[in-house]
C-alpha cells in the first residue's frame, strides 16, 4: 500500500513539473507576440491564464512548512486515513490499528 502511494505522489509530482514547463513555454512565447497591435488583448488573457496556472502548478509542488511559531496542523486537527501527508509518516501497524477501528464503526 505504501508503493502505491509514492507512486502517486510521484505521478502527481511528475504532471505538475510537466505543467510547470510547458506553461512556462507558453508564457515566454506568447509574451513575444504583446507587441502585435491585433492580438494585444488575447495574449495578455492567455498570458495572464497561463500566469495563474503556472502559480498553481509551483504551489503544488512545494513542500508544506508550518511559518515559525505556527504549530503543525497534524497537531490541531485529527487525521485523516486516507490523504496519504498524513498516512506517509505512520507507522503500518498503527495504520492498520486506526483503520479497522474506523472499519468497525456502523455509523
Amino acid at each position: 500500500m505504501h508503493q502505491q502511494l509514492v507512486a502517486l505522489s510521484s505521478q502527481a509530482d511528475l504532471k505538475a513539473n510537466i505543467m510547470i514547463t510547458v506553461t512556462s513555454i507558453l508564457l515566454s512565447l506568447s509574451l513575444t507576440h504583446l507587441d502585435n497591435g491585433r492580438l494585444r488583448w488575447a495574449t495578455i488573457t492567455f498570458s495572464g491564464f497561463l500566469l495563474v496556472a503556472l502559480v498553481f502548478a509551483l504551489l503544488s509542488v512545494l513542500p508544506k512548512f508550518p511559518f515559525p511559531g505556527q504549530r503543525r496542523r497534524e497537531e490541531l486537527a485529527p487525521r485523516d486515513l486516507l490523504f496519504f501527508n498524513h498516512v506517509a509518516a505512520m507507522p503500518q501497524d498503527e495504520y492498520l490499528g486506526e483503520m479497522a477501528d474506523v472499519l468497525k464503526d456502523d455509523r
